[in-house]
């Protein structure tokens, strides 16, 4: 009956998931996946849920409920530019968040709508700004997988400039009082900081310096359209 519960669908009739619509797959990832969904009153939604292969994996579901908790956090301090959570649920581990309408900063920059470096410094130090406020809380909330994939630009369709900046995904994070083990699990290797990717015993990951990394390489890859590469300076072409 529990894995039962994991099966959703977007047929008609049985795509109703907790009074929701599911109307659409928008992404997948190592976690879990995204549906665009309407709730009754006809308003849009994103829905994450916690995919089937990771039923039996308590390390996937702790770091799930994790970004959860995180997410809480900054919302209950009123910090902007992060998305909105509107309830979440243990049986199957779903989230529902507010739907951004927009792209992500990877698609808008290989789309060539940043180009201009006063747009491309103007969304780096919102995005520092949000950074910011989250490791200053009493939490001290971590994202710990800043990549342009992770960042959204609210209704940039027209002006990309002067869109509003918001960090999604908050399954790596970690907070102040969460469980200290975790996993580190991401498709983008390149905006992990290196003692995120090598795993030693005693390498503290739980620093600011993580995201300070991450922030880093979003902007490496703002600047040259390209995603930066794990260990890329020890490279024999890297001073050209």
């Amino acid at each position: 009956s529990v894995t039962n519960a994991y099966h959703v669908s977007l047929s008609p009739w049985l795509n109703i998931f907790f009074a929701m619509h599911l109307a659409e797959k928008c992404g997948q990832g190592a976690f879990g996946t995204v549906y665009k969904a309407y709730k009754e009153t006809g308003d849009i939604v994103a829905v994450k849920i916690l995919n089937l292969q990771n039923f039996e994996k308590p390390d996937f579901y702790r770091n799930f409920r994790r970004g959860v908790n995180s997410l809480r956090i900054v919302q209950e301090y009123s910090i902007g530019g992060v998305v909105k959570i509107e309830g979440a649920h243990e049986i199957p581990p779903a989230l529902v968040m507010e739907w951004v309408d927009g792209s992500t900063l990877h698609d808008v920059v290989h789309q060539n709508r940043l180009n201009d470096w006063r747009g491309r410094v103007a969304k780096m130090l919102e995005l520092g700004k949000i950074l910011a406020s989250s490791h200053a809380l009493p939490e001290i909330v971590l994202h710990r997988d800043l990549r342009p994939a992770n960042v959204m630009l609210r209704d940039c369709e027209v002006d990309a400039i002067n869109a509003e900046v918001v960090v999604l995904d908050f399954d790596l994070s970690w907070h102040k009082g969460a469980e200290d083990y975790s996993i580190m699990h991401s498709p983008a290797l390149g905006y992990l900081a290196p003692e995120q990717r090598r795993k030693k015993p005693g390498i503290f990951t739980r620093s600011t310096l993580v995201d300070s990394y991450g922030f880093g390489m979003t902007l490496y890859f703002v600047c040259t359209k390209s995603d930066p590469i794990p260990d890329q300076h020890l490279l024999p072409n890297w001073g050209d």
